[in-house]
């Protein structure tokens, strides 16, 4: 097991199973996550984007490519929605729960002026 974390090392924040590395490996890779720390998302949330790299895909002469929608049962499309359903419940709870962290962090910080 390998435990890295923002060029830190850490204890139990994210496992990266690498398998069997020997000292050299290790030593190595070690290496090149501190070096290239700020290079890697380490939470999803600090997925960000560049414009470093630029691309351009080759439409011309393309017809546009189109699909018929996917036709479901009546049985799979319960199932769907339920899952859709309990998808969107979730992230409601989330939402009101950082809600409720960010309320308190404010209310702390306007006691202590």
């Amino acid at each position: 097991m390998f435990d890295y974390y923002f060029g830190e090392e850490i204890s139990k924040k994210d496992n990266f199973n690498l398998g069997t590395l020997n000292e050299e490996q290790n030593r190595r890779l070690r290496n090149f996550l501190k070096s290239y720390s700020a290079l890697f998302a380490w939470e999803g949330c600090r997925l960000g984007h560049t414009n470093l790299i630029k691309y351009s895909i080759n439409t011309e002469n393309v017809l546009p490519n189109k699909h018929t929608p996917y036709w479901h049962l009546l049985a799979e499309k319960k199932i769907i929605k339920t899952k859709i359903d309990h998808m969107m419940k979730e992230e409601e709870e989330l939402q009101k729960q950082i809600y409720k962290w960010v309320e308190n962090l404010i209310g702390k910080l306007v006691e202590t002026r």
